[in-house]
C-alpha cells in the first residue's frame, strides 16, 4: 500500500508544481547569469545555411525555418540560424541576465509547442 502512495505522489506532484512549464520573471530575470568562459574548439572552414519548408496539407500551414551548418577541421556544428545569431550577438556582450540567457532556450520549446 505504502508502494502505490509514494508511485502516485511521484507521479502527481510535477502536475501540482508545473514541472512541465517553463517561465522567466520577477527579480531573478535580472540578474547577472552565472555562466563559464568560452572555450574555442574550432574555427568554421565552411558555413552552409539551409532552408526548410515545412507544409501541413491537413491545415494547409506553410512554416519555414532557417538552418546553420558549421564545418571546422575537428568539430562540426548545426543549429537554427536564429541561435547562430544570438550567439554572435551575446559573444560580444560582457554580461547578460538569466532571462537573457533563457530565452533562446524557452523560445525552441514553444516552437516545438507551436506558441512561440
Amino acid at each position: 500500500m505504502n508502494k502505490k502512495i509514494i508511485c502516485l505522489l511521484l507521479f502527481v506532484f510535477p502536475l501540482l508544481v508545473r514541472a512541465q512549464e517553463i517561465s522567466i520573471g520577477g527579480s531573478w530575470a535580472n540578474e547577472p547569469a552565472k555562466l563559464g568562459k568560452n572555450k574555442t574548439l574550432d574555427t568554421s572552414v565552411m558555413e552552409c545555411i539551409y532552408n526548410y519548408r515545412i507544409i501541413d496539407h491537413s491545415i494547409g500551414d506553410m512554416r519555414e525555418y532557417y538552418a546553420i551548418l558549421e564545418i571546422g577541421d575537428t568539430v562540426s556544428k548545426f543549429e537554427s540560424y536564429g541561435s547562430y545569431r544570438l550567439d554572435s550577438v551575446l559573444v560580444g556582450k560582457q554580461q547578460m541576465t538569466n532571462g537573457e540567457f533563457l530565452k533562446p532556450i524557452i523560445c525552441i520549446d514553444q516552437t516545438l509547442k507551436n506558441s512561440c
